[in-house]
């Protein structure tokens, strides 16, 4: 039914929030899922304000309850949103967590990573102990990230300008911790197996800890082991 709805909402500027109720409500009874404004916008093609005004709406109504900054989910439903998966702080994005991902959209990621990403574990400044595990992806088309977008959840894609005149601007999206955990134990690649075995077990050891780590902890040294090694797969030329 919400499909429906939704298909007769494209182009529209304003829609009375009645409609609105029931195409969120009928998506919600098909999706038991959290939602919030980019859901809508993407899913049920609401404006940004229409999205906005909806979820505060419902949720004065007591139709919605929020569950975190933003996020909504059918009130009395058992859907929880794990908080520490919810906000990436180095894209300053909230992606959706909790779902999983078709077997359509997890091939088509598992081959844009094993063509084109770069899985690598990396020290940032200079407090010791400081690790960041990231997932790049870079191309020249635009589209293909934009498509990654759409599976994954809010990213952020950036453009870097060509060097040369022959050039082409390249186009890349960056995963962080919150999106790698919620991500990588639901892809199986080719290439880049060990690489993605190797940070979920850094994701795992570095936890909740935004990346860092004390002096003197035992997983410091399991760490360092770890980039030292996705750094010996990730070079090129004769190994």
């Amino acid at each position: 039914m919400f499909v429906t709805l939704a298909s007769q909402a494209v182009g529209r500027v304003h829609l009375p929030f009645r409609t609105s109720k029931e195409m969120v409500l009928s998506y919600l009874q098909e999706n038991n899922c959290i939602i919030d404004s980019h859901l809508l916008m993407t899913q049920l093609h609401f404006t940004h304000a229409q999205a906005r005004q909806s979820l505060s709406r419902m949720a004065r109504h007591g139709i919605i309850e929020r569950v975190s900054y933003g996020k909504y989910r059918r009130r009395g439903s058992l859907v929880t949103l794990e908080r520490n998966r919810s906000y990436d702080r180095r894209s300053h994005h909230r992606c959706i967590v909790g779902r999983l991902l078709s077997d359509h959209d997890r091939g088509w990621l598992e081959a844009l990573i094993d063509g084109e990403g770069t899985l690598g574990l990396h020290s940032w400044g200079k407090e010791e102990g400081y690790w960041v595990p990231v997932l790049r992806v870079s191309n020249t088309n635009q589209g293909l990230l934009e498509r990654m977008v759409e599976i994954v959840g809010p990213l952020s894609i950036r453009a870097h300008q060509p060097k040369g005149p022959n050039c082409k601007v390249v186009y890349d999206v960056a995963c962080y911790s919150s999106y790698l955990r919620w991500l990588l134990p639901q892809l199986r690649l080719v290439a880049k197996e060990e690489h993605r075995v190797l940070l979920i077990e850094a994701v795992t050891i570095l936890g909740r800890r935004r990346g860092s780590l004390r002096k003197g902890n035992d997983g410091l040294r399991r760490l360092s082991e770890i980039h030292a090694r996705i750094a010996e797969l990730n070079r090129k030329g004769p190994h």
